[in-house]
């Protein structure tokens, strides 16, 4: 028995050293069996190369001749655990997972909660158990006991510092868990991390013959990993392969590049001394097969790794580095680079070729596409969490509390999964079929999020669609398709609700955890959920997505074991869904997925903290910036760095050493070791890039691992950027297949489609692709304009004749091409029960109609009530309105009460301030909510206008007309507005405020009808008070907020006609005073202030001419077809169709130009338009 070290640099062949004396040893004793441990990463390369090394030792061409070899067994050190405890005499070890423990801590906690001071306080904070179960984990498998911990702290010092104190009170409380979760844990069961050490008890007790231990591909070990070492050094021959320089082995310092593999080298020395035996070092000449450049490579940072200069005796033409504009670009340049590799050897499969991050979490997203576009099979060794999976989505919904579980978010999240659907005609609904029902469910549910009681209200059912009853007595047998969908609707609600209660019963029957447990995999089975699960294997499989495929089961067989745990510990334990949740929460949590290749040939794709084989040819790593690499390591383990730092000193001094989880600082310190192993895993190229600017859009700068190799071999750094520089830079560097080379063809389009570079690969794409190298030739003429609809389709959408409110024809000059949506099309916004601006303009305009309209029918004005009359009436119209089920939402919760109760403010306000502007003149209110253009009893004619492609007919509501003067001369129009509008003067000439007019003009045309001679004016009554921040405040802040400023004063603002009697109807007013309530001031001559909302009557005529052709020039338009993409500056803000507009004023879109601002602009250019037509008449 001996322990043999083979140390030396990665040049060496490390693994020929360990394999010929391997060779020797079985050559030497025909019973002699040797156990080959590598990490467990790399167990299947390294057992496949290990045989392919032994049998070209033997004279075998590992290429045709079959070799095995039975006496020489490659393994991990956990599975080589399991294949030597499985003959030992020893019961197997019962092995608690994560999710047992976490079950026997919480039941720890909870019931010496009133001894633990700190976690008591700290196990209701998310993540906390989890990370008490992992420190634990971490104790237990270095065999450390809190009290270990607690000694050291008492022996060391008496320094009472904080930190100390902290530690120690973390420490008592950790004691107190340890020693619980070691009684409940008995000694027949472990966590996972258990099993060295208990091997290592195992070897102690029950030697092995005729064995020898070789070690490949490790730099240290963690503490378990050192208590089976410890073992076989003592009984067995253990020879170890380490990185390192032999002649300097007990010299080597913190920061070294080989300072960890050295340190074990030193170790294992110390333990060989311990246990007698004789050590052989070891430092092997033979090299591995290794280009000028690897070679050249591993030499220099050996060096430069520690800060030590290094003069490059030879080039390196095989260490290419880049900088690429982005994360995207830089990995399709990868992929480029690749494809040129194989075109250039013929002998390079895509499994020679390896692509390292440190962190590949900015490039997963992309790495998918580019790779397809690319054509390259790859494996993505890379931890993928079960968490996110369809299963564990429906699990954990499925057991959110029974009030929430109908909650429209819940509801869906399970549906979404498509593992629980209906089970008809012996089969599960087609998934298709599925997910178009849901389409429509998710809408009903969006727009009417109905409570518990109405999913239970079957008499109502769920319809998305309103039908009407109307149908001919033939049809009276057929279903129209919003019938069936309403049909379609019902049937998955009523499927839920039955699933649901189902469940819930199973669960109001169990009385342990192990009842629940069985009723939930019942229910799982009874509701086809395990048939949906094979259904997607099968899908998955038909797609060739392998591992996708296995993901299911591997999730389902998680979730088993995690009830079988559950069962076995806390069986009979009462159940509580809460925590029964929280179990299988914590089960799911760390859980990743095992990873298989799809493909026998396809790149490694990984991250350069996971060991890595050395059988690689080329090696791209990517992503070294200066934040990724080296890596900041950071720890979120209970007992933190400092603390450790506190304690290891002493742990590590003892006769028996033990180990805690290195600090962040020390692993980084290993940073310089990594980059070394990855420099290693390639022994043909290496390849280095980084993107310019990281996945936030942030510059990014080159790592000082990188810049130090740049700068010795002066190394040129290539820039790629997303579009090619020309047609020869793309012709050179940016083809590959004909999809990924059309992608960066369009963008030379513009600048390089005539050269012969461009036209040699358009002639070559063509071949495969010439559909889509069409569409994109033709992608730079794409204008974004609309065409002309036929005459057709025109009379189709909106009839012969138009019959249009004034808001749609605002709407119009707004956004030609959104008014063809919304009132052509008809298209709408999801309807979503949420409470809108819409809908609140719409009940205070509801609840000023009911009180206008009594105050009317009582032939009195607002000044003829008292205040609390008229708040009466108030209150008796909100009332109303409010329990109409539009409305219903408002008293659903506290938040929504809170908005209802400011909605009742607002329209007491809303009418205080209507009431006391009343008493500045002698009004009454005539008429409310008067109709014109609508075919119903009471309406006003429609305004008629003749256009050139057919007449339009304007329709209206006029909030109020008030009789302004005793003797009805003249009448006032009223329009309550949410917001404070004023009339604009060059909105209403450019046709996007024609509304006070053109109600001007219908109610001037029905003047004898309303009861008076002519209108006077017409006025926006602002609703709401604006809400304005504190910051835009410029007054007294603190008087603000102490509620010491006036509010701002009512006034209606809109138009008036300088009629001396009409002015003094609205308020009588002296020379120089202005009014209260209008917009209305005097100077000292008599004569009206600018500022006046006034319109002399000459030029109100032209404006409501204007107003009348611009009707009927929309109308034209309309019926005309034409529907440009002509936006307003401000309308695309709101628009709900910016997706399908598609506005780009890149390809040439353009905003509709404004007119000029005010009162006085506007006229001249409307009494220049009249001088104009004078002319041309006279």
């Amino acid at each position: 028995m001996a322990v043999t070290i083979y140390m030396a640099h990665a040049q060496a062949d490390l693994r020929g050293a360990l394999l010929a004396d391997a060779q020797q040893k079985l050559a030497q004793d025909a019973a002699t069996t040797v156990y080959y441990i590598v990490p467990n990463h790399v167990k299947f390369d390294s057992e496949v190369a290990v045989l392919q090394r032994l049998a070209q030792q033997n004279g075998y061409d590992p290429q045709s001749d079959l070799y095995a070899q039975s006496r020489l067994q490659v393994y991990s050190l956990t599975r080589l655990a399991w294949a030597l405890l499985k003959d030992m005499p020893n019961q197997q070890p019962d092995i608690v997972q994560n999710t047992g423990l976490f079950i026997m801590v919480s039941d720890t906690l909870r019931e010496y909660a009133p001894q633990l001071p700190i976690f008591a306080r700290m196990q209701a904070k998310p993540g906390f158990i989890a990370a008490l179960v992992t420190q634990l984990v971490e104790l237990r498998a270095s065999r450390i006991t809190p009290q270990d911990l607690l000694q050291i702290l008492n022996d060391t010092t008496d320094d009472a510092t904080f930190l100390r104190q902290t530690l120690a009170a973390k420490l008592r409380d950790l004691a107190i868990v340890a020693d619980a979760l070691a009684v409940k844990m008995g000694t027949d069961r472990m966590t996972p991390l258990e099993v060295l050490p208990f091997l290592a008890t195992q070897l102690a007790q029950h030697p092995l013959e005729n064995v020898a231990f070789y070690f490949e591909g490790f730099n240290g070990f963690t503490s378990a990993e050192w208590q089976v070492v410890q073992q076989l050094v003592q009984r067995y021959p253990v020879t170890m392969a380490l990185l390192g320089d032999g002649d300097q082995l007990g010299r080597q310092q913190p920061g070294d590049v080989f300072f960890k593999p050295m340190t074990t080298a030193q170790e294992l020395m110390r333990l060989a001394k311990q246990a007698q035996q004789p050590v052989g070092l070891e430092q092997p000449q033979t090299r591995r097969t290794l280009s000028q450049t690897s070679a050249q490579l591993l030499t220099a940072w050996t060096h430069l790794g520690e800060y030590r200069p290094y003069q490059a005796d030879q080039l390196a033409p095989d260490l290419s580095v880049f900088a690429a504009e982005n994360p995207i670009v830089e990995i399709q340049e990868v992929g480029r680079r690749i494809r040129r590799l194989l075109l250039a050897d013929p002998d390079l499969h895509l499994r020679d070729i390896l692509i390292l991050a440190r962190d590949l979490t900015p490039y997963t997203d992309h790495i998918p596409e580019v790779m397809a576009q690319l054509e390259l099979p790859y494996f993505l060794d890379t931890d993928q969490k079960m968490a996110n999976h369809p299963l564990v989505e429906l699990l954990l919904n499925l057991l959110m509390p029974t009030h929430e579980r109908l909650q429209y978010q819940n509801v869906m999240a399970i549906l979404k999964t498509s593992l629980l659907r209906p089970f008809q005609d012996q089969a599960l609904v087609p998934e298709a079929e599925f997910f178009d029902v849901v389409s429509y469910f998710d809408n009903y549910l969006y727009a009417n999020k109905p409570f518990e009681a109405r999913w239970r209200d079957l008499d109502q059912p769920f319809e998305l669609f309103t039908v009407t009853d109307e149908v001919a007595d033939d049809d009276v047998t057929l279903e129209t398709e919003d019938q069936q969908i309403n049909r379609r609707i019902e049937t998955l609600r009523r499927f839920i609700l039955a699933a649901f209660d189902a469940l819930q019963e199973s669960f109001d029957h169990a009385k342990t955890m192990r009842e629940a447990a069985t009723g939930l995999v019942m229910w799982l089975q009874k509701y086809h959920v395990t048939d949906a699960i094979l259904a997607q294997r099968d899908q998955y499989l038909a797609a060739g997505e392998l591992a996708r495929s296995r993901q299911g089961s591997e999730v389902w067989q998680l979730f088993t074991a995690t009830l079988d745990e559950l069962v076995a510990i806390d069986g009979d334990a009462a159940f509580d869904l809460a925590q029964f949740k929280a179990i299988l929460t914590a089960g799911f949590a760390g859980a990743k997925f095992s990873g298989i290749p799809n493909h026998l040939d396809q790149l490694t794709i990984s991250e350069a903290g996971i060991v890595q084989s050395n059988r690689y040819r080329h090696l791209f790593f990517i992503g070294g910036t200066r934040t990724n690499l080296p890596a900041q390591a950071k720890t979120t383990a209970l007992i933190n760095d400092a603390e450790r730092l506190i304690v290891q000193p002493a742990l590590q001094a003892g006769e028996q050493p033990k180990y805690l989880q290195n600090t962040a600082q020390q692993q980084m310190a290993e940073e310089n070791l990594l980059f070394y192993g990855v420099l290693s895993s390639a022994n043909t190229s290496v390849t280095l890039s980084y993107p310019v600017l990281d996945s936030a859009g942030k510059i990014a700068d080159m790592s000082p691992f990188y810049q130090r190799l740049v700068s010795t071999f002066q190394t040129p750094v290539d820039k790629i950027t997303r579009v090619p520089a020309d047609s020869a830079a793309l012709l050179k560097n940016y083809t590959s297949t004909p999809r990924a080379t059309l992608s960066e063809l369009v963008k030379l389009i513009p600048t390089y489609q005539q050269s012969s570079a461009f036209k040699a690969l358009q002639n070559a794409i063509s071949v495969t692709q010439q559909e889509r190298l069409e569409r994109v030739l033709s992608a730079p003429n794409y204008r974004n304009q609309t065409e002309i609809l036929r005459p057709e389709f025109v009379q189709s959408l909106f009839g012969q004749q138009l019959n249009v409110s004034i808001s749609q024809l605002e709407s119009y000059y707004n956004n030609p091409l959104a008014y063809f949506l919304q009132y052509g099309l008809r298209l709408k916004e999801r309807t979503t029960n949420e409470l809108n601006v819409a809908q609140t303009g719409t009940l205070y305009h509801a609840v000023l109609e009911q009180v206008i309209r009594e105050l009317i029918q009582r032939q009195v004005s607002l000044r003829d009530v008292t205040t609390d009359e008229l708040l009466d009436l108030v209150s008796q119209a909100m009332t109303a309105e409010l329990s109409l089920p539009v409305y219903q939402l408002l008293g659903t919760n506290g938040k929504m009460r809170a908005v209802r109760d400011h909605l009742v403010k607002i329209s007491r306000q809303l009418m205080l301030n209507l009431q006391q502007a009343a008493h500045a003149n002698g009004s009454y209110p005539q008429a409310v909510e008067q109709l014109f253009g609508f075919p119903v009893k009471g309406a006003l004619p429609a305004l008629e206008f003749s256009g050139r492609r057919g007449p339009i007919k304007v329709r209206g509501k006029i909030d109020r007309l008030d009789r302004q003067d005793p003797n009805g001369v003249f009448g006032t129009i009223i329009d309550y507005k949410s917001n404070g509008k004023q009339f604009d003067w060059a909105q209403a000439f450019d046709g996007l405020q024609m509304q006070l007019l053109t109600y001007w003009q219908a109610a001037q045309k029905n003047a004898e009808a309303l009861g008076v001679e002519a209108i006077g004016g017409a006025f926006f009554a602002k609703i709401a008070p604006e809400r304005r921040r504190i910051s835009d405040f410029k007054g007294d802040v603190d008087a603000l907020l102490a509620g010491q400023v006036p509010p701002e004063i009512f006034k209606y603002r809109g138009l008036f006609v300088a009629e001396p009697d009409y002015l003094d109807s609205l308020e009588l007013l002296d020379d120089g005073e202005a009014a209260l309530f209008y917009q209305l001031k005097k100077k000292n001559n008599g004569q009206l202030y600018a500022t006046s909302d006034f319109v002399e009557a000459d030029d109100f005529g032209l404006l409501l001419q204007h107003n009348a052709e611009n009707i009927t020039q929309a109308g034209d338009h309309i019926l005309g077809g034409e529907f440009p993409l002509l936006p307003t500056m401000g309308s695309l803000q709101y628009t709900p169709y910016t997706d399908i507009l598609r506005f780009d004023r890149s390809l040439g879109d353009r905003y509709r130009p404004e007119s000029p601002k005010g009162k006085t602009a506007i006229l001249k250019i409307l009494q220049e338009e009249t001088a104009d037509e004078h002319d041309i008449h006279s």
